[in-house]
């Protein structure tokens, strides 16, 4: 697809993305949207709609030995791209009275991947690359309840039940089990429905992030200089950095390319919010940086991945 029709897919893609956010935010400014509700639809997204868009990929793909090799070589820019997300995070370790640390080094770390990036990716790529940005998800999930976790609670336990039991994870189990039911012939009941679960994951996702843009001290927010570093690092210099790495260090094709930005140019995962509240953290702070960050990948993921697209 040229640069030009893919940044506009990309782009109206994104907007539909914020017309459901709108939604959720103004569902929830009319009090018909709690807490509990966004809980719920979390953990429908999380547990059942999530790993049905990894299992549909599955269903569409045809694994081939490039194929598996391409899946490999993801989960390598994945690894590469948190690594990248840790060392930006150290900056905040050295500024003094840097006392939201901690959520600024989950921001720098930790994409939205599983609320926005999979969603566009299913929106604007074939299944092959859905299921790279799955690898993606993955990784991320490790990430997030091992490092992730640590920043808000040094020495803590490790959450080993959420690296194991999360969308990837689940997802690829599922998938495996779709593998083998298309050995004897995938029934049109069992891809109709995961078809029609996955469809619901973009829809449901988004207006949980509308949910917690509710409340957000915007102006605090612009007033803060360090999160604004986390939006430069999050939005642009990781994603930018990390694209002409894949691309002129290890030659990385088009596809594979696309499939290892988007969930790295996704903006600052909502989860944060969580972690912190969880934990005593600042959870202000935390819902600021979500919040801001969510609102500029409307501009900046369009940007970036025409870029991708163009290198």
């Amino acid at each position: 697809m040229p640069a030009l029709d893919y940044s506009l897919t990309v782009l109206t893609q994104v907007l539909i993305m914020a017309i459901l956010t709108a939604i959720g935010f103004f569902v929830t400014k009319a009090g018909k949207f709690s807490k509990k509700t966004a809980e719920d639809m979390t953990f429908v997204v999380f547990k059942i709609a999530t790993p049905a868009v990894i299992m549909k990929s599955f269903i569409e793909v045809d694994f081939t030995a490039d194929y598996l090799a391409m899946i490999a070589m993801a989960a390598l820019l994945a690894l590469i791209s948190h690594l990248l997300g840790l060392a930006a995070g150290l900056v905040f370790l050295r500024m003094k009275h840097c006392e939201n640390a901690a959520v600024y080094r989950f921001g720098c770390l930790i994409s939205n991947a599983g609320f926005i990036a999979l969603p566009l990716a299913q929106a604007t790529l074939d299944a092959e690359s859905v299921l790279l940005v799955s690898v993606y998800v993955i990784v991320l999930n490790i990430f997030t309840w091992t490092i992730g976790k640590a920043y808000f609670e040094p020495g803590g336990k490790l959450g080993i039940m959420n690296i194991l039991i999360n969308p990837g994870t689940l997802g690829v189990m599922g998938g495996l089990v779709m593998l083998i039911i298309k050995l004897f012939g995938m029934p049109e009941l069992i891809s109709d429905t995961v078809n029609a679960v996955a469809a619901i994951n973009a829809p449901m996702a988004m207006m949980i992030t509308g949910y917690y843009l509710v409340g957000t001290d915007i102006r605090a927010a612009l007033r803060d200089g360090r999160l604004w570093l986390v939006l430069a690092f999050r939005h642009i210099l990781l994603p930018v950095a990390a694209m002409l790495l894949y691309r002129y260090a290890f030659g990385i094709g088009t596809q594979l390319l696309c499939a290892a930005i988007i969930p790295l140019c996704a903006p600052c995962a909502v989860i944060v919010i969580m972690m912190a509240a969880s934990t005593g953290g600042d959870q202000k702070t935390a819902c600021r940086m979500a919040s801001v960050s969510t609102i500029l990948s409307v501009v900046t993921m369009p940007l970036v991945l025409t870029l991708c697209m163009m290198l």
